[in-house]
């Protein structure tokens, strides 16, 4: 019988490796909520997964910078409502 992979141990092997960023990024959030680390360790497995820079950012700064290319409309920042509607 094969024992389960643990939530650690998928995030220290995650790597985007040519996925999508939105696919990494579902999956690390998915995987982030499961272990009990630091905003700072998870930065760190996010922006060495997806071979970025590190910079001062906070974790949500780090996604939205990562989707934004990508044109996704998905944020982990806050949303302003537009109340024009």
């Amino acid at each position: 019988m094969t024992a389960p992979i643990h939530p650690e141990d998928r995030l220290l092997h995650l790597d985007q490796d040519g996925h999508p960023v939105v696919d990494y990024v579902e999956e690390l959030l998915e995987l982030a909520h499961l272990v009990p680390w630091s905003e700072d360790m998870l930065k760190v497995c996010f922006w060495w997964a997806a071979r970025l820079a590190v910079s001062t950012c906070s974790l949500a700064q780090y996604v939205d910078y990562a989707l934004w290319p990508s044109g996704s409309p998905f944020t982990m920042g806050k949303v302003e409502e537009n109340n024009s509607i």
